[in-house]
């Protein structure tokens, strides 16, 4: 086994690089409960699910600009590294697990394992990346997964690990889902998008559009127009459009493509490409900032007197999620807005839609009752409110107003992370379903009654097993009508 370590004030790292021919070593368990996957660690303002996304997305990023295919993080392989990181918090030390190689899934070729303590999450991959072991381990391509695990000491120090398998066969067998779930899922979240779509449209649509896969503004009022136009959201780089998107644009064969978002947003390059995908135009929807990009989106979707028109925060993605969906089941619009005020091109844009009434997305915290009633001078209807103790209740709350029992689907994606169900929207707003949220690990209350109301024909799981465990799914079962 070769270690390398690099070590600096307040932060460390180890890299260790392992191989088949190890002697493998007797499985020991660490017995340390990792937190939940959407609490927020003791040591940072994050919860474990949006580290290891953040640090995952930077891995995949680093391996595409070296040539190396994405890493697809592996449920299995992150309880290894959730238990080592808790192990060096416990002991506030860090260390290499001198057992991992045993206790990863059986079935690898190679492994490697890199720790770390004392770095800021969104700064960790970066120092890996600084160190040749480290780097070594992250760009090889003999790897095909990874597990990553972090946990918070006593003394509020942030210890990680990474844990990296070759394997030829997934290591996490698929569960077998219950009679009327599936799950739409692929290896990150371009090739989910891909999935979702592929799931639910047919070649020749009239419309995709691309939106922007690391940033959620732009999407959540393209999800909307795409959910009343019958049309997928595609994710995409901001620089090059990913294999997936190619393919699935490729199949659909879309009359004409819309760009979601300005040049910083998707690149002219982006929109260049996807001209191969349609024989109509590829055009731009956008304005100087998110406000104006949403009304903008509104406008080009959508005529005068219009049902509804939903309104929603502009800064935080939770509670649009599922008004995107309520939005495109009933033909409306989502329109971006500040806690405090609504932006002038928004108004302009009210002005137009006239909307015969106006519903508000979140709390008062999110949306506030100021703004509730300056949006009464723009419809001659009602001017309501759907929102919940949290984000998973507001999304009860919405698919409660808007549904009626019996619907044919309903979605269920992780509501601490935006992409898997910025699709998801567009699609059930296509399928008039509602999209419910999940921290991932267990239903809420909220919405475990909600599914309970709506007995839908079919439930679709949007996102892979980190996203929504197989737990998760398999209790969705009993909520199928």
């Amino acid at each position: 086994m070769i270690r390398r370590t690099l070590r600096r004030p307040r932060a460390r790292l180890y890299a260790a690089i392992g191989a088949a021919a190890l002697v493998m070593l007797a499985l020991t368990h660490v017995t340390a409960a990792p937190s939940a996957s959407a609490a927020t660690l003791s040591c940072m303002s994050a919860s474990t699910a949006t580290v290891q996304k953040q640090i995952l997305t930077e891995v995949n990023a680093a391996r595409k600009a070296a040539g190396a295919k994405p890493l697809t993080e592996s449920a299995k392989i992150d309880t290894v590294a959730m238990n080592w990181s808790a192990s060096q918090a416990k002991a506030n030390a860090m260390s290499h697990n001198p057992k991992y190689s045993a206790q990863m899934p059986a079935g690898w070729s190679t492994a490697g394992e890199n720790v770390a303590y004392g770095y800021a999450y969104n700064k960790v991959t970066t120092a890996w990346m600084n160190s040749s072991g480290h780097r070594a381990n992250i760009l090889n391509t003999s790897f095909t997964h990874i597990g990553i695990g972090v946990a918070c000491s006593s003394k509020g120090q942030a210890y990680y690990t990474q844990n990296f398998g070759a394997y030829k066969t997934s290591p996490d067998p698929v569960a077998k889902l219950p009679a009327g779930v599936e799950r739409e899922s692929g290896a990150d979240r371009y090739s989910t998008s891909a999935a979702v779509s592929k799931s639910t449209f047919a070649p020749g649509v009239a419309v995709a559009y691309l939106a922007n896969g690391t940033n959620f503004p732009d999407a959540l009022s393209g999800a909307a127009a795409a959910g009343a136009s019958d049309a997928p959201v595609l994710l995409t780089d901001s620089a090059s459009l990913p294999s997936a998107i190619a393919s699935e644009l490729s199949r659909l064969k879309p009359k004409k493509i819309v760009v979601l978002g300005g040049p910083s947003a998707v690149s002219n390059a982006v929109l260049n490409a996807a001209k191969s995908y349609t024989s109509g135009s590829v055009t731009r929807v956008s304005g100087q900032n998110r406000y104006e990009t949403s009304a903008a989106t509104s406008r080009a979707a959508f005529d005068p007197g219009v049902d509804v028109a939903y309104l929603t925060n502009g800064t935080t993605f939770p509670d649009a999620l599922s008004g995107a969906a309520a939005a495109g089941t009933l033909g409306g619009p989502v329109l971006l807005v500040q806690a405090g005020s609504i932006p002038a091109a928004v108004k302009t844009e009210l002005g137009r839609l006239a909307p015969k009434r106006i519903v508000i997305l979140g709390g008062t915290s999110a949306v506030s009752a100021m703004v509730a009633s300056a949006a009464k001078s723009y419809t001659t209807g009602t001017v309501t409110r759907s929102a919940g103790d949290d984000r998973y209740a507001t999304a009860a709350d919405v698919s409660k107003k808007t549904f009626a029992k019996g619907v044919s689907v309903a979605y269920v994606a992780n509501g601490t992370t935006f992409p898997d169900a910025l699709s998801g929207a567009a699609a059930a707003g296509t399928q008039d379903g509602p999209v419910l949220l999940t921290n991932g690990t267990s239903l809420s209350a909220a919405v475990k009654n909600e599914l309970a109301r709506l007995k839908p024909d079919k439930i679709v799981v949007l996102g892979g097993t980190s996203a929504v465990s197989a737990g998760v799914a398999t209790a969705l079962g009993g909520y199928v009508g």
